[in-house]
């Protein structure tokens, strides 16, 4: 199977591990992969770094970008059979374009959408929708709000398919990573105002009179990251907290958390973070505005907690913290949902029927 990715935001995401996961996979089982960026060379730079090169670089502009549908194009016409899959609606005008323009009968669009929000409807979108072949949704909460606005699209190519993670499970900490008898608690992943970790920082405010440290893996803008420096001490706790900075090497880490915690603020489409503590055997505390309560059960295999409130979230964690059992019996109830219902085997055969029910 040949399959080309288009990938055209100018940061690391998880729509962009999402890429990594399934091509790696699919590179494992002998498909050809290709993978079409614009040319930043953060982006470039994590995919070559993983063997997935050599990668073309475009300006990827969306429905201005006629650039890019005739390069596109032009390399769609040297394939056979291939599988454009893209990630956003503006990469799929430039896939549309290109397969009209390289006179490729055998080319097939598939796009997953990671974002909860609704569809559009307007008349160039109309005919956008006609030329796909698969819609993916990253859970059920994202296909709804996409059909909120009843967009004019055929629903039998619609199709949701949970996300999961393929990443390597290391189980020695860095060097670099003290070794300490105090309860981690961490947080991995973009560093933005939509993750609520100013709502964290509040929440662990309170706890000050239980021991804890929180490590923080992950990069933002001065922007972003500067206030939330100035908020922890403000609240006195920045001398618990470690800030890591972007850690490829992160699943060596964070089995080392006693706890897990995730308290978007957004809607999460479907959170990757919280699969890598479920997957880990690390307790999970997170928001449930978002895909949490389709495949979480608060209590069970994670605590869930209202989005923006610090008090709750304080009390989760208070819970983890002081109650080992519980502590216990939600990492091994988070672990064992992953490996039966979020696993990246079942994720990749989903995706696999779906990548043969359009060829």
């Amino acid at each position: 199977m040949h399959v080309i990715h288009l990938v055209s935001n100018n940061t690391w995401g998880g729509g962009e591990q999402y890429v990594l996961d399934l091509s790696r996979a699919m590179v494992a089982d002998g498909h050809h992969i290709e993978i079409i960026t614009r040319p930043v060379s953060d982006v470039i730079d994590r995919f070559t770094g993983c063997g997935l090169s050599p990668v073309a670089k475009m300006p990827l502009r969306g429905a201005i970008d006629f650039i890019s549908a005739v390069r596109l194009g032009t390399r769609l016409r040297q394939c056979d059979e291939v599988i454009v899959h893209v990630h956003n609606f503006k990469d799929a005008i430039v896939a549309t374009r290109a397969r009209a323009l390289s006179g490729n009968s055998k080319v097939r669009i598939v796009l997953t959408r990671h974002l909860v929000k609704a569809g559009r409807t307007s008349s160039m979108y109309r005919d956008l929708y006609s030329r796909l072949d698969a819609v993916i949704f990253v859970s059920d909460l994202a296909r709804k709000e996409f059909l909120s606005s009843n967009p004019p699209i055929d629903r039998e190519k619609l199709h949701v398919v949970h996300n999961s993670i393929a990443s390597p499970r290391a189980t020695s900490l860095p060097e670099d990573i003290a070794r300490t008898d105090v309860p981690v608690i961490m947080h991995h992943g973009r560093i933005s105002p939509e993750k609520g970790l100013d709502v964290l920082f509040d929440a662990l405010s309170t706890l000050t009179d239980l021991p804890w440290i929180l490590r923080i893996a992950g990069e933002g803008s001065a922007r972003n990251v500067g206030p939330l420096k100035q908020q922890s001490r403000r609240l006195g706790i920045d001398s618990r907290i470690e800030w890591l900075g972007f850690r490829p090497d992160v699943h060596s880490i964070i089995p080392s958390a006693s706890i897990g915690v995730v308290p978007s603020t957004w809607r999460e489409p479907f959170g990757l973070a919280v699969l890598d503590y479920m997957a880990g055997a690390v307790p999970v505390v997170t928001t449930d505005n978002g895909a949490q309560p389709e495949y979480l059960t608060s209590g069970k295999d994670a605590i869930l907690v209202p989005p923006s409130d610090a008090g709750a979230l304080a009390a989760a964690l208070r819970t983890l913290l002081t109650d080992d059992d519980a502590r216990q019996a939600i990492a091994a109830a988070g672990a064992e949902t992953f490996r039966r219902s979020l696993s990246y085997p079942r994720f990749l055969q989903n995706i696999y029927s779906i990548y043969q029910s359009v060829r």
